[in-house]
């Protein structure tokens, strides 16, 4: 179904209205090239830098002073690895270390810049290499510790509970990081679109959405949501990252749910359309079997969905 966009009430394929509801959605703010974290800028302290001991827990005043020894480079790594869970090397520097003379330049910086990181006790390393030794410090997996999460919590009135940690097992460490992967490339690739930007980019379980089904509250869970604008329409979509592991049973279980999540009409309620909902799948031979199970599981509704190769651009959102 054919909607209008809300800025210029022109056509889009791109998100679809509820059959019997239809309203306003809110201005969302443009943040070009980049997502959805509001980013503080910390001047960089000259001099040496000592790594603060970790072997007691750091007070708020300890973690407040040590915020201001680190850069905006920094600062904004950090906030990568809180926000996707865990993040590699690689993608770090895809992000935010690229303007170096040369990639094995660009390389250094970011090697510095975790150690720097680890050193002070903001962040470790999981004991799994994506990719084994031979992919050298780019498969490096960082996750943020508990002095990291409470320096990047510092503007909350109090500290936030914090869950033990535990490495991922390989399949959700896999996961994860093919949805962080892609948030990047997303990032990256607006960057080189002077009329493309990133308005929201939100990974689990930010993203995720309550409705009611059954009189039950329930919860959609996809793997990001996005939008994108230019100067004429604005984008929305979900995005679901398969690696072709999963059985189709599962896949059409979850198609169901965006189904009666978009029967619920909370999207339409709170933004006057439901996003369209996108699998990026790994090869052609998936993209099929899962084209032919959306028509045959969701004939009057397929057209919500939309199914796109790994390997593609991320402008194939768009077309």
């Amino acid at each position: 179904m054919m909607s209008t966009n809300r800025r210029t009430n022109g056509p889009t394929n791109h998100v679809f209205e509820h059959p019997a509801k239809e309203a306003e959605t809110s201005a969302i703010l443009k943040n070009k090239g980049g997502d959805s974290i509001a980013i503080q800028a910390i001047a960089t302290t000259t001099g040496r830098d000592s790594a603060p001991s970790t072997a007691r827990r750091l007070s708020r005043l300890q973690l407040g002073a040590l915020k201001e020894r680190l850069s905006e480079r920094d600062l904004l790594s950090l906030q990568a690895i809180q926000k996707y869970r865990f993040i590699n090397s690689g993608q770090i520097q895809e992000l935010y270390y690229t303007n170096g003379s040369t990639e094995a330049a660009n390389v250094r910086a970011t090697n510095k810049a975790m150690k720097k990181l680890r050193d002070y006790g903001l962040i470790k390393p999981l004991e799994r290499r994506i990719g084994g030794v031979r992919a050298g410090s780019s498969a490096l997996v960082w996750h943020l510790t508990e002095p990291g999460e409470r320096l990047l919590n510092l503007e909350s009135p109090k500290d936030r509970p914090r869950k033990r940690f535990e490495e991922p097992s390989q399949a959700f460490l896999a996961h994860t990081l093919a949805v962080t992967d892609y948030a990047k490339r997303l990032t990256t690739f607006c960057r080189e679109q002077p009329q493309l930007s990133i308005a929201t980019l939100e990974p689990e379980p930010a993203c995720w959405r309550p409705y009611t089904a059954d009189g039950k509250t329930q919860y959609l869970k996809p793997d990001l949501y996005v939008v994108l604008s230019d100067e004429n329409y604005e984008y929305q979509f979900y995005l679901e990252i398969d690696l072709g592991t999963e059985p189709m049973t599962k896949l059409k279980k979850k198609c169901q749910t965006y189904l009666d999540y978009y029967h619920s009409g909370e999207d339409q309620k709170r933004l006057g359309l439901m996003p369209q909902v996108v699998w990026v799948v790994p090869n052609e031979a998936r993209k099929q079997k899962l084209t032919a199970l959306i028509a045959e599981c969701t004939p009057n509704n397929a057209q919500i969905f939309k199914t796109i190769l790994t390997g593609t651009t991320p402008e194939e959102l768009l077309a």
